[in-house]
């Protein structure tokens, strides 16, 4: 997994494991797992997941992303 995506997962998933413990309920840290687990399948190939985000980005935006442009700002576009 990218870097700054480890942090964003680590993030969310101690928000989610917070919610389950006053709820009791562990959906939504189950919730967190599958949907990083999808982009960490997709990061095992670092070339077709930065066209995956530039193409999520141009459909959020409705224009093409610069190929030079970080991907973190790219994938900001995208609301990833």
């Amino acid at each position: 997994m990218l870097p700054h995506d480890a942090e964003r997962f680590i993030a969310e998933y101690r928000e989610a494991l917070d919610d389950a413990r006053t709820s009791l309920e562990l959906e939504g840290v189950l919730e967190v797992v599958e949907r990083w687990r999808g982009i960490a399948i997709l990061q095992t190939d670092p070339e077709a997941y930065r066209r995956t985000v530039r193409h999520a980005a141009q459909i959020a935006t409705g224009e093409p992303s610069p190929q030079d442009e970080p991907l973190e700002v790219t994938s900001t576009k995208a609301g990833l």
